[in-house]
C-alpha cells in the first residue's frame, strides 16, 4: 500500500500544478495544492517538506506574498529532493 502511496504522490502532477499557479499568481489555488501537498508528505513520511509547505500554506492564508516568493524555491528543490529520492526507490 505505501508503494503504491508513493507511486501516487510521485505521479500526481501537483509540482507542476504548484509552479503553474505560483507563476500566474492565483494564489487561492496554490493555497489548496501546498495544503495537499502538506497533509500527503506529512502521512508518507517526509517531515521536512511537509513543514516548508505548511509554512507557505500560512503565508498565503495570511497574504504574506513575499514570504512564498522568497521561499518558492526552495520548496521546489525540497519537493525534488523527495520526488528524485522516491523514484530511485521504486
Amino acid at each position: 500500500f505505501y508503494v503504491e502511496c508513493l507511486k501516487e504522490f510521485c505521479g500526481n502532477g501537483r509540482k507542476e500544478k504548484l509552479c503553474g499557479l505560483y507563476e500566474e499568481k492565483d494564489w487561492k489555488n496554490y493555497i489548496i495544492q501546498v495544503h495537499a501537498l502538506k497533509s500527503s508528505s506529512r502521512t508518507l513520511g517526509f517531515e521536512a517538506l511537509g513543514s516548508l509547505a505548511e509554512k507557505m500554506e500560512f503565508a498565503g492564508k495570511n497574504q504574506e506574498i513575499s514570504y512564498i516568493e522568497t521561499h518558492f524555491q526552495e520548496l521546489m528543490q525540497q519537493y525534488a529532493v523527495v520526488l528524485e529520492a522516491i523514484a530511485k526507490s521504486l
